[in-house]
C-alpha cells in the first residue's frame, strides 16, 4: 500500500510537471512499476565530489537521478519521469507490440515499456555497458517483468535478431540518426529520440511510412538532453576554453526578462540555430552557479544567462535582438517537419528545407545541482 501510494504522488508530480493527465496505459504503468526497485542508490553532486547513497523517496520525486559516475563525471542515470512519460505517450504504444529500446540504464524504463505492452508483447533493451545490463536483468527478474529481455549490444546497430519492431525508443542522446534503426522498424512504425544539436537537443517523432528506410516526422514539444550514445568509451568532452569569450568586454548587462525568455524557449533557439550555423548552446559553472551560455565560434561573441542577469559580449545580441523583430516568422516547435534519407536528417517549414546542423561539443562538464 505504501508504494502504491507513492507511486500515486509520482504520477501526480509528472502530471504538475507536464500539465496534462498521462494517458490510461501510460498512467497505469506508472502506478505499477516501483521505481525504487530500479533505483536502490544514487549519486548526489556536492562540490568537487559526487556522493553514493541509498535512494529514498527522491525515487518518487520528477527527478533525474544519477546511477553511475565514470572518471568523475556521470555515465548513467534514471531520466525525469515526466520525460519518460512524454516519450512512452508519443510512443503511442498498444498491446502485443515488439519494442527496441537503446539504451537499458536502471531497467525501469523498460518495466514500463513492458507493462504497457502486455505479455502478449516483447521488449529488446540493448546498452553497451554490461555492468549496467546485468543489473537491469536482475532487478526485472526480481520485479517479475518477463516480457523484457535486456541485452548487451552497440546501440547504433540496432538489434536484428528482433526485427522488425513496431517501436524503437533510445533512451540515450544522438547526433546522427544510425541507419539500422529505421531498417528494423516495421512499416507504420515509430521512432522517438534525443537528437542532440548545437543549440537546442530535442525529442524526435519519426514514423516509417514505406517499406523503404525513409521516414518522416516532428518535434515533441519536450524538453531533453539524454547523455550522448557511444561505442564502448565515452565521447571526449571537449574543453571549450572559456576566456577566449569572457575576455571580451560585455555590451549588455541586464536582467531583461523578455530576452532571457527566448534564449530559453526551443522555438526561438531553433530557428536561431538555422540563422546563425556557428552558434552552440552550453551549460557551464560560473562562480559557483549555473549558466546558460550561447557561444558564436566565429567572432567569439557570447551571451551568458546567470540566474536573472544576462550577459552579452560581441555581436551576437545583435543577430538576437534582429530575430525578436521577427518573431512573427518563427514557427512553434511543432510545425516543423522532419525527414530522414539515406542517412541524413532534415528539417522543413513555411517551403524552406535544411540539413540539421550536427557541430556540437559536448559540455566540459556537468553543472552543478
Amino acid at each position: 500500500m505504501i508504494i502504491a501510494e507513492k507511486n500515486r504522488s509520482l504520477v501526480e508530480a509528472i502530471e504538475t510537471y507536464n500539465k496534462r493527465q498521462l494517458s490510461p496505459r501510460v498512467r497505469a504503468a506508472f502506478l505499477a512499476v516501483d521505481r525504487a526497485a530500479f533505483v536502490p542508490h544514487h549519486y548526489e553532486q556536492r562540490p568537487g565530489e559526487w556522493l553514493f547513497q541509498k535512494t529514498g523517496d527522491e525515487a518518487y520525486e520528477n527527478r533525474q537521478l544519477v546511477v553511475q559516475v565514470t572518471n568523475g563525471l556521470p555515465s548513467s542515470s534514471s531520466s525525469l519521469p515526466s520525460l519518460m512519460a512524454s516519450m512512452l505517450e508519443a510512443l503511442d504504444l498498444h498491446p502485443g507490440q515488439r519494442v527496441l529500446e537503446i539504451g537499458t540504464g536502471t531497467g525501469y524504463n523498460a518495466a514500463l515499456l513492458g507493462h504497457i505492452v502486455g505479455e502478449t508483447g516483447l521488449i529488446t533493451s540493448i546498452d553497451i555497458d554490461a555492468r549496467l545490463v546485468a543489473l537491469a536483468h536482475r532487478r526485472l527478474e526480481e520485479e517479475g517483468v518477463r516480457n523484457v529481455l535486456a541485452r548487451v549490444h552497440n546501440g547504433f546497430l540496432g538489434y536484428a535478431p528482433h526485427r522488425p519492431y513496431d517501436r524503437i525508443i533510445a533512451t540515450a542522446g544522438f547526433q546522427h540518426l544510425p541507419h539500422a534503426w529505421s531498417e528494423q522498424l516495421r512499416e507504420g512504425g515509430i521512432c522517438v529520440g534525443n537528437w542532440l544539436g548545437p543549440v537546442v537537443q530535442p525529442l524526435l517523432l519519426l514514423k516509417k511510412t514505406t517499406m523503404h528506410a525513409d521516414l518522416t516526422g516532428t518535434i515533441i514539444p519536450s524538453g531533453a538532453l539524454f547523455m550522448e550514445m557511444h561505442h564502448g568509451e565515452a565521447p571526449k568532452m571537449l574543453a571549450i576554453d572559456w576566456t577566449r569569450y569572457d575576455r571580451i568586454l560585455p555590451v549588455q548587462q541586464s536582467e531583461d526578462e523578455e530576452l532571457r525568455q527566448d534564449l530559453n524557449n526551443s522555438a526561438f533557439l531553433f530557428f536561431l540555430s538555422h540563422e546563425k550555423k556557428a552558434v552552440q548552446r552550453h551549460m557551464r559553472s560560473l562562480d559557483g552557479r549555473i549558466a546558460i551560455t550561447l557561444i558564436d565560434t566565429q567572432d567569439d561573441s557570447s551571451i551568458t544567462i546567470v540566474e536573472n542577469t544576462l550577459i552579452a559580449r560581441g555581436t551576437l545580441i545583435e543577430t538576437v535582438n534582429a530575430l525578436k523583430c521577427r518573431k512573427h516568422e518563427i514557427p512553434a516547435i511543432t510545425e516543423y517537419h522532419l525527414h530522414y534519407h539515406d542517412g541524413c536528417l532534415s528539417v522543413e517549414w513555411k517551403g524552406r528545407r535544411e540539413m540539421l546542423s550536427l557541430t556540437r561539443n559536448p559540455p566540459v562538464s556537468w553543472p552543478d545541482r
